[in-house]
This record gives structure tokens, sequence and C-alpha cells, in this order.
């Protein structure tokens, strides 16, 4: 295991997006009341290649 958190990657992404998303709804009877809600997410990491080495330390 790696310290700087790049575990199973040979390196860290350059950026990390996260997305978040949540929607609800309500619903009323005369008697039943309900409700119901969904959330979801998505994360996107980026590596900038210009500026990598390779695993020889050789920039692309």
């Amino acid at each position: 295991m790696s310290d700087r958190g790049d575990v199973g990657m040979g390196n860290a992404p350059d950026e990390m997006t996260l997305e978040f998303g949540r929607s609800s709804s309500a619903e009323a009877d005369v008697v039943i009341a309900g409700t119901a809600t969904a959330a979801n997410f998505a994360v996107t990491p980026t590596w900038n290649r210009s500026d990598r080495e390779d695993a020889n330390g050789d920039t692309p």
C-alpha cells in the first residue's frame, strides 16, 4: 500500500471531480402518506499525461 493514497494505480490522478444528485417526492392521501428519496454520485479522475514520467523515468 502506498502512502500517497493511490492504491492500485501507478500514478495518482491530477484532478478529481465529484458530482452529487438528489431527488425526492412526497405523496399524501387521506390516510396514508409516503415519501421517496434517491441519491447518486459520480467520481471522475483526470490525468494530464503531458507532464508525467513513464516507468523508466522518461517524460513522454
